[in-house]
């Protein structure tokens, strides 16, 4: 599984909407996006991870509430270059969502919770 989420930091959303449909059985991560930026878990939600999609000098960061923890933070160490940053494993995630790092208020995407 590790593997396969190293394919889908690299390559992106796309690959990872593909490599759900042809792979039965695994399961999807969920995404929460701000234009191109975007953070997803782990199906096991256990992981999260956040993607700075664009090229515009604005950093990118997820965040997310654990249980026990809340108000955590992830930040995309590169920019937009190719990879995303990542923190885990710990207990499950309860919510999460990218943000981007504006100057007066950071903009977020919809928080996407935990289904189980």
């Amino acid at each position: 599984m590790q593997r396969l989420r190293t394919k889908i930091t690299v390559y992106g959303a796309g690959t990872a909407l593909l490599a759900t449909a042809l792979l039965p059985g695994v399961a999807s991560a969920l995404y929460s996006w701000y234009g191109a930026n975007y953070s997803f878990d782990s199906s096991s939600w256990s992981y999260v991870w956040a993607c700075d999609g664009e090229s515009d000098d604005n950093g990118a960061y997820a965040k997310y509430d654990r249980n026990g923890a809340s108000n955590q933070r992830v930040d995309d160490p590169n920019g937009s270059q190719a990879g995303c940053g990542g923190v885990g494993p710990f207990s499950p995630v309860y919510r999460h969502h990218i943000c981007e790092s504006q100057f007066w208020s950071d903009p977020c995407g919809s928080w996407v919770y935990n289904p189980g």
